[in-house]
């Protein structure tokens, strides 16, 4: 299967409305229509909505990959993070960018992500969720955002893995405080 043929097929974007829940974190920044579209796609047996956002998606999409102009229409709020001093003594408030888009954008983003995360099958038939080559390289001791092989996850939850993370640095202090010996990973 080609890479254009794979991105554009219903399969893909599927896979991208299925696990949608997985990946917009704040449904709040949503616009309303959004909000109520993502409870719409939470089941999976509603064919006729599927197919409606599947052929809008799928448009959104050839918009990308023929108009090299084409832009995603994003959004980008600004979270209160902390406030830090200044050279002069004054607080200075730190923000976090949180990135947003209307929801049928989002799911475009997550079909065109897809073929980096995940081998393209080598026919129709052959539809099955492997890594690909690129998502294989991230290492075992990365605990950030990693691809989940579960159809309804794009990635492994990260509060698992922020457990898995804290529980490695809680073992490597235990050493070091009893040994002495510094270990890193």
């Amino acid at each position: 299967m080609k890479l254009r043929e794979y991105i554009l097929s219903q399969e893909n974007i599927y896979l991208a409305i299925y696990a949608v829940r997985s990946y917009v974190f704040d449904p709040q920044l949503l616009d309303i229509e959004d909000r109520e579209l993502l409870n719409s796609l939470s089941d999976p047996f509603d064919e006729e909505l599927i197919f409606k956002i599947i052929g809008e998606v799928t448009e959104i999409l050839k918009s990308v990959l023929d108009d090299e102009n084409y832009l995603f229409k994003t959004k980008v709020y600004m979270k209160p993070k902390d406030y830090k001093e200044d050279s002069e003594g004054s607080n200075v408030r730190i923000y976090r960018p949180i990135h947003t888009s209307e929801l049928k954008q989002l799911i475009a983003m997550v079909s065109l992500l897809h073929p980096l995360i995940y081998e393209i099958p080598q026919n129709e038939k052959n539809w099955k969720l492997n890594l690909s080559n690129y998502s294989r390289l991230i290492p075992k001791n990365f605990y950030g955002n990693r691809v989940s092989r579960r159809p309804e996850e794009l990635f492994k939850r990260w509060n698992e893995q922020y457990k898995k993370y804290t529980k490695k640095a809680n073992e490597y202090f235990k050493t070091f405080h009893e040994s002495k010996e510094y270990k890193y990973d």
